[in-house]
């Protein structure tokens, strides 16, 4: 018994340039477009600092006036206050395990609180105010500085001062521990300079000069590097290598106040007192969003698991914006077959390892070029791609062209046409000659065309003027070719004049 082989015809593959930044710009609009619209709470004073717990559920610190208030990160609502200050709070932080909190004070305290509302222990060295306090990387020495000059060095566990440290000619506003090491601590400044302490040597390693008053510093988590903010400009420093920052960008109109990573540190975010949030790619440190609020930002904080995005104003309102979890869809997914729900989970959702996946293929539809190809009407396919063509789908009349190249039918597909009919091909050969992408193609179609009808087409008709246009267009491609030429040899004169003189400066 014979068998007949059936060749099935596959769709025309359509080569079209991609639009990387527009779909890298969407995707993070939607995925800052999650975050609900904000919950505005009322403090007593303005927000000077706000801090997330490293720990699940990630509940965070609002200081404000003379108390740290904790908020859950669920409700929103205050699990417990911290009054006990005489005068303002600073710099409310939580350690790495989430099981203490320590805060600077306007009397120069530092006092450190447990899980209660108990002071557990209280440093009184400083006799001015200390705007900047923070734990060490294991969580077991407290780093302050203060508006005398001077930074602090306290043992929690002896409630014992080991060191301070001198160096900086104004105030004292923020400070850090280098994640990498127990050892190096970063601190800022109003007299410009980012220093670098090591608490083994007791001295200053490092000095960088941001060229104004330092209101934040943010260190990478590997150590390497530090970011400052001061007046409009940001700043990245290897603190290993050079004293020359890596990047410096502005994108405030007014002082940045604050920064800090996201969950995964794969963006920086920034605020000020121009009312806006500003995202950076890590990458080329590119704005790829941005926040507007109703009043100047003091203070900023994202939660580590990227769920809640806080922002504490100058007119003493506390902005929550809380990202859209996703429990109805995971119910869905979780619901038992004997359930309607189970039925009604949609297309999108994905099968279980349990499940068992039928796929049903749908069937090809073909565009009219491509049914005509399919029955070799090359003429009908050129007609139906040019009845269709806009400036966006100048690919698909392309698309068709080449295969009627590749199936050696483009003559056919140009012969035996009336003026009518060859004045669509002319006008997208002409409008589309110069551009660098389709004038390959183009020219071979050019040719075809003058070899079939270049005795035929009357004087004073429309193809003629196209055709004069199409002889100007082709007359300055190749004018600028040429100059092209020309700068590409001067180029390789200069090129290799420069390679000999390095040669010689060798020897």
């Amino acid at each position: 018994m014979a068998t007949s082989n059936v060749i099935t015809f596959k769709k025309l593959l359509v080569r079209q340039l991609p639009k990387v930044a527009e779909a890298h710009c969407n995707t993070e609009a939607r995925y800052w477009g999650r975050y609900q619209v904000a919950t505005t709470l009322k403090e007593l004073s303005t927000v000077t600092c706000i801090h997330f717990s490293p720990v699940s559920p990630h509940n965070y610190a609002v200081t404000s006036g003379a108390r740290i208030q904790v908020y859950d990160s669920e409700t929103s609502q205050v699990t417990r206050s911290l009054s006990r200050f005489d005068g303002e709070a600073y710099s409310g932080r939580f350690r790495h395990d989430g099981e203490l909190l320590v805060a600077g004070s306007e009397r120069g305290v530092i006092k450190v609180f447990d899980n209660g509302r108990s002071i557990l222990r209280q440093f009184k060295h400083h006799r001015k105010p200390v705007c900047t306090v923070s734990f060490s990387t294991d969580g077991l020495q407290v780093f302050g500085g203060s508006d005398d000059f001077t930074l602090s060095y306290w043992n929690l566990a002896e409630e014992k001062l080991t060191d301070t440290f001198s160096g900086h000619t104004d105030y004292i506003r923020c400070s850090s521990p280098l994640p990498s090491t127990n050892n190096i601590y970063c601190s800022g400044s109003f007299d410009h300079k980012l220093r670098l302490w090591d608490v083994r040597s007791r001295e200053c390693t490092a000095v960088f000069d941001h060229g104004a008053p330092v209101e934040c510093i943010l260190p990478f988590p590997n150590g390497t590097a530090v970011i400052t903010s001061g007046g409009n400009v940001v700043k990245v420093w290897n603190v290993i290598g050079s004293s020359k920052p890596l990047f410096s960008f502005s994108n405030h109109q007014k002082t940045i106040t604050s920064l800090c990573f996201d969950g995964q540190t794969q963006r920086l975010l920034s605020a000020g007192l121009d009312k806006q949030v500003k995202v950076y790619s890590l990458q080329d440190y590119s704005v790829i969003y941005h926040l507007s609020y109703p009043a100047p930002v003091l203070s900023m904080a994202i939660s580590p698991n990227d769920s809640h995005l806080v922002v504490g104003m100058t007119d003493q309102l506390l902005s929550i914006r809380q990202r859209k979890s996703d429990k109805k869809m995971d119910f869905l997914s979780h619901a038992p077959a004997s359930r309607r729900r189970y039925f009604s989970r949609g297309r999108r959702e994905k099968p279980t390892e349990e499940e068992v996946f039928i796929s049903n293929p749908k069937k090809k539809k073909f565009q009219p070029y491509e049914k005509c190809l399919r029955s070799f009407e090359y003429r009908k396919a050129l007609d139906a791609a040019l009845a269709h063509n806009s400036n966006q789908r100048n690919h698909v009349v392309c698309g068709v062209l080449q295969e009627l190249v590749r199936r050696d039918g483009l003559k056919i597909a140009l012969s035996g046409r009336t003026e009518e009919e060859l004045l669509p091909v002319l006008q997208f050969v002409v409008r589309n000659i110069a551009s660098p992408q389709y004038k390959g193609l183009l020219v071979d179609v050019s040719e075809a065309i003058l070899d079939a009808y270049g005795l035929q087409i009357k004087a004073d008709s429309e193809s003629e003027v196209l055709l004069k246009v199409l002889k100007t267009k082709l007359e300055v491609e190749i004018r600028l070719q040429r100059e092209l030429l020309e700068v590409k040899g001067m180029l390789e004169t200069i090129s290799s004049l420069s390679k000999s003189h390095t040669k010689h400066f060798e020897l």
